[in-house]
């Protein structure tokens, strides 16, 4: 999925916000202010380098991949052979990917086909999260910015109304429809737009009663691709580790130790970027040429447009609730899914490509027997990373019901090593069965604490 870029800074419309703000879950985690703009700074400073940083990774994975095969079969003809074919696949994987179609489709992947059909509109899931979850985000302004937020969705009433209908039209005179009958076409569409509800909410009663959730609530979402990002170094460190598995230098838990590092790195970081993103919101408004072209042709509303775009306001309150946390989870799961399948895919791809020049010039089975247990770490480090994921993000919401299951379960699993070492001076013979032990005791944390989650859902649907 292609990341949203990151705007530049410009002035606040408004004053500072409060010191106390309630972020829903996150509130339960406290976390200073100068922590958490150290953390957007760094994501910020990643996604800046990040095409430097890709291109420096893709050599690495051509690397490590091609390593098996180098060992086997000696010659810098074959190194040279072998570093073309990868590059080779290297460029048509990229160029596929750049492809306007293929963009479309990763994006109905993770977000869903557009929700009014010809005319358009975001996804149809991101849609539905959007009206599930604005009940949950509840916004206060001081004066200025409660005027500025006013003026944004009165534009907004008039704007999207008319990118819909030229999208809507442009796709009708495609089809060769009458131009006689595009405007009763369009009236009726219009009507089936404003009459799309979910969960008994129609979409114009959301764009009315939460016009606030409208324009920030779609982007909160769909800008969780961005610690999507982190995911190209856990696609090299789980090729790396899978080598070495391969070649019997490295250890299993070695790769059960990424995967749990990583889900937990995404997840902390997914809540975090986001949810404390909602403190600064920036008025994101296309650029006056692009609505020219789409349908926006009042002189007054560009004018608005004109004050109104890259402006930044600071609610005074933000309170964030559970179901948009919800949301959140699912819609970066189904990001991190699409993302995460496209790029095992690629370096499977790659990982066979350096089997099949190897085989070519002379490898034995032994190197297909190699290629196929990296293969076999990397499509199972990437399952594993998404359970992983998910069940930190679970953790994170239910912090509160957790923290209890979680400390006892720590204590069960610790006190036999604190007595081990009470009695005879040390822990274990073996280092590694030591480490051992205590990954899988992890994982027996992690299941009471969500069992105890589980109990707890299960027993607040029963609730009459």
């Amino acid at each position: 999925m292609r990341d949203l870029p990151t705007p530049p800074e410009v002035p606040f419309a408004g004053g500072s916000p409060a010191t106390d703000v309630n972020l829903g879950v996150l509130t339960e985690i406290p976390m200073s202010t100068r922590l958490t703009d150290k953390i957007r700074k760094a994501i910020g400073f990643y996604l800046k380098l990040r095409p430097v940083l890709v291109a420096l990774i893709l050599v690495a994975s051509m690397w490590i991949v091609s390593i098996p095969a180098r060992e086997e079969v000696d010659g810098w003809w074959f190194d040279v052979a072998i570093f073309a074919a990868l590059l080779a696949v290297v460029e048509i994987v990229g160029y596929a990917r750049k492809r306007k179609a293929v963009d479309e489709w990763i994006g109905r992947q993770a977000f869903g086909k557009p929700a009014f059909g010809d005319a358009g509109g975001v996804g149809a899931r991101l849609l539905r999260a959007t009206f599930r979850s604005a009940p949950d985000v509840v916004l206060t302004f001081d004066s200025r910015d409660r005027e500025l937020m006013d003026r944004l969705a009165a534009l907004d009433e008039k704007v999207t109304p008319a990118i819909l209908r030229h999208r809507f039209v442009e796709a009708q005179r495609l089809k060769g429809v009458d131009e006689g009958s595009l405007e009763a076409l369009w009236a009726v569409t219009w009507e089936r737009i404003l009459s799309f509800s979910f969960a008994g909410t129609t979409f114009a009663k959301l764009r009315r009663e939460y016009p606030d959730a409208i324009s920030t609530i779609p982007y909160w979402l769909s800008a969780s691709t961005s610690t999507a990002a982190l995911v190209d170094f856990f696609v090299l460190a789980s090729l790396w580790f899978g080598y070495r598995w391969a070649a019997g230098t490295g250890s299993a838990v070695s790769i059960v130790e990424l995967v749990i590092f990583f889900g937990f790195l995404l997840a902390s970081a997914t809540f975090v970027h986001r949810a404390y993103r909602a403190g600064e919101m920036l008025m994101r408004i296309p650029q006056r040429e692009w609505l020219s072209k789409h349908g926006v042709t009042d002189n007054e509303l560009l004018l608005e447009v004109d004050a109104l775009r890259g402006l930044k306001v600071k609610p005074t309150e933000v309170r964030l609730g559970p179901r948009y946390f919800k949301e959140l989870v699912a819609v970066s799961a189904r990001v991190l899914t699409t993302d995460l399948a496209l790029r095992t895919l690629a370096t499977v791809t790659l990982i066979g490509t350096a089997a099949g020049v190897g085989l070519l010039f002379g490898g034995s089975g032994a190197l297909w027997e190699t290629y196929k247990r990296i293969m076999f770490v990397v499509i199972v480090a990437a399952s594993g990373l998404l359970c992983s994921f998910y069940l930190v993000s679970v953790v994170i919401q239910d912090v509160r019901k957790t923290l209890a299951p979680v400390v006892s379960g720590l204590v069960g699993a610790g006190l036999p090593l604190l007595g081990q070492y009470l009695l005879t001076g040390k822990i274990g013979d073996n280092p590694g069965a030591v480490r051992t032990s205590i990954i899988l005791g992890m994982f027996g944390v992690g299941a009471t604490a969500l069992a105890e989650v589980v109990k707890v859902r299960f027993a607040a649907k029963s609730r009459p």
